[in-house]
């Protein structure tokens, strides 16, 4: 579970017609979330430790939030050193935004922002960065940087790999999904060969610096899907937002009786409606 909202609250009265589902992740089972939050707070430490940048381009809402919750919290328990967060881009307007909602938040991000005023930005440790300040941040201490866009296809995130990619103390950590062709994507094809060149702004670059990959993902996996349509029942089940061998996938995984269909964008699907007039005719209602 992530550490800024709550799950979702899964009605168990409600017995849709139809249910339009998601399904990014409909071919694979999420890697241990705690186990994932502590590779990443223990790699970014090694890398600034020695002497190098750690960029985590993020999605300005929601992951980079994640993130930098993790490495303040593992920070504060004493589980990694102390080092700088500079927050760049999209981030730093969003994570501000967080201030004036904490009714909304879990309780420890709650209590941070009615303690200290401020859910990320409480002390000097983790600081936001204007444009103007890159160049010096890059001269100054090592430390890691949170920017957007999470898939380096612009942004701040984006002018940081530029300058970050050609040195093997740097690391460039990927936490969120990659479309196939963006920079991030190509990023971490480099992990299994190849020439370790990286096209970014127009320009290629070569790859020198460390790469990972770390499953963060706010995205139900294919377990957590079945589970959420075993409990609401629904008469038809239209799978959008996956690619099709994940759609596919996860059309296999499901029961059935609830009728899983691979919609496309621009169709239509008629549904009959029953005789009183109120939802479909399905397998639940036979008049």
């Amino acid at each position: 579970a992530g550490r800024t909202i709550h799950g979702a609250q899964v009605p168990h009265n409600v017995k849709p017609d139809v249910l339009i589902m998601e399904s990014t992740y409909g071919n694979r089972t999420h890697t241990d979330r705690h186990t994932e939050e502590t590779r990443l707070a223990q790699d970014v430490a090694e890398v600034v430790m020695n002497g190098g940048f750690a960029l985590i381009p993020a999605f300005a809402l929601g992951r980079a939030q994640e993130v930098l919750l993790v490495l303040q919290d593992y920070m504060e328990k004493g589980l990694i050193p102390t080092f700088p967060i500079y927050v760049d881009g999209l981030v730093t307007p969003i994570s501000r935004i967080y201030n004036k909602y904490p009714h909304f938040l879990k309780g420890p991000v709650a209590f941070r922002i009615k303690n200290n005023g401020d859910a990320f930005f409480a002390d000097e440790r983790c600081q936001p960065v204007l444009p103007k300040q890159r160049e010096q941040i890059l001269q100054g201490k090592p430390g890691c940087i949170v920017a957007s866009s999470g898939m380096l296809i612009g942004g701040a995130s984006s002018w940081y790999a530029q300058q970050l990619v050609g040195n093997p103390k740097n690391a460039i950590f990927i936490t969120g999904y990659q479309d196939e062709e963006s920079p991030g994507k190509k990023l971490l094809n480099l992990v299994n060969g190849g020439v370790r060149e990286l096209e970014l702004g127009g320009v290629t670059y070569p790859v020198h610096c460390q790469i990972g990959k770390y499953g963060l993902s706010a995205h139900a996996d294919a377990s957590e899907m079945n589970r959420f349509i075993q409990t609401l029942k629904p008469t038809y089940t239209l799978l959008v937002h996956g690619d099709d061998d994940a759609r596919g996938q996860l059309a296999q995984l499901i029961d059935p009786q609830y009728k899983p269909m691979l919609v496309e964008n621009g169709e239509r699907y008629p549904f009959e409606k029953r005789q009183s007039g109120k939802g479909v005719v399905g397998k639940r209602y036979q008049q």
